[in-house]
């Protein structure tokens, strides 16, 4: 009985979170094939930091962006606002194995819901 309980329970989650359980399915794939090809890894590392940066920041952590790195070539893609586009642009030039970018992310209309932010002058 119990079984069955968290056997639904387990299919529901992984269903609710397919996008992202297909995305690091991927990711572990990539790495693993990398690593076996004799590529190393620090392109694996490289795009884990990456991953984690974006997970760790509240504008960019429930965004669908597709990220890929190889070669220290940063390929992010999906459909975002211009606002989480910048976040998560910032938040790939400051990981550390990255030198370059590909930028494939298409924008869509934002929610309207704008944060005040106070300017300061130095």
């Amino acid at each position: 009985m119990i079984g069955r309980v968290l056997r639904r329970a387990l299919v529901a989650l992984v269903f609710r979170n397919r996008a992202a359980v297909i995305d690091w399915t991927a990711f572990g794939l990539r790495t693993a094939g990398s690593a076996l090809a004799g590529r190393g890894t620090a392109d694996a590392r490289a795009e884990l930091a990456l991953r984690k940066r974006l997970r760790r920041r509240r504008r960019t952590r429930r965004a669908l962006v597709e990220v890929r790195v190889e070669r220290g070539v940063a390929t992010i893609g999906g459909r975002l606002t211009p606002e989480v586009h910048a976040a998560v642009q910032d938040a790939v030039v400051r990981t550390p194995g990255i030198e370059r970018v590909q930028d494939e992310v298409t924008h869509i209309p934002g929610r309207g819901r704008r944060r005040k932010v106070a300017a300061t002058v130095a």
